[in-house]
């Protein structure tokens, strides 16, 4: 009877040993197949780090060769507009090598100043064709930020306080932005305590 019970007792052990042999050894094949399985997304993480890391670098280079590039266009353009416009003032100065040579042998004072205003219209259009235009007037209103007061001048009508009364060298404008104040003589009724105010323009404009 007890080595009944002592059998029974040794192949109880035998079925727990077995049993536990049994799950460590599914234990262990889960985890060769999740080691398989990390190894494999880290592999795959690594393949795509690489091709994003190339990517950039790619397009880092092109990025430079972009700039590259608009550099050189811009810098090109740049020189082709100033080729231009010397272009269009050599044309000019040819109109006022032929308009001295016509002075020295001309008698006629009114064809050599209509020969002047053909030459002046050509410049006029060469302004107009690169969006610069010509302003101050006699009567207009004195403004410090577009008029250089270079004097003022005592005037008798109160409605000319203040206002131009004479143009020295005419401003001018490209697309809003001064090229050069115009420098003006600023009228003032005596005893008036209106001063033309000091001009305030940047040194890039002139």
């Amino acid at each position: 009877m007890f080595e009944n019970c002592e059998n029974e007792n040794n192949s109880s052990e035998d079925i727990e040993l077995l049993n536990i042999h049994e799950e460590y050894k599914t234990s262990a094949e889960d985890l060769e197949k999740d080691k398989i399985k990390i190894e494999a997304e880290n592999e795959e993480l690594s393949r795509k780090n690489k091709e994003l890391y190339e990517n950039y670098l790619r397009t880092m280079a092109d990025f430079e060769n972009y700039k590259k590039r608009t550099k050189k266009e811009s810098l090109r353009d740049y020189k082709c507009g100033q080729i231009d416009i010397l272009k269009d003032i050599l044309e000019i100065q040819d109109d006022f090598d032929r308009g001295k040579s016509f002075f020295i042998k001309c008698k006629n004072e009114d064809e050599f100043l209509e020969g002047l205003d053909i030459i002046q219209n050509k410049i006029k259009n060469l302004l107009v064709s690169h969006n610069a235009s010509s302003y101050g007037e006699p009567g207009d209103e004195f403004d410090p930020r577009i008029h250089e007061a270079v004097a003022s001048e005592t005037v008798k009508d109160s409605d000319y306080d203040g206002k131009i009364i004479r143009v020295l060298r005419k401003g001018f404008l490209k697309d809003d932005e001064i090229l050069r104040p115009a420098q003006v003589i600023v009228g003032r009724v005596e005893n008036s305590s209106q001063e033309p105010a000091e001009t305030d323009i940047n040194c890039e404009n002139k």
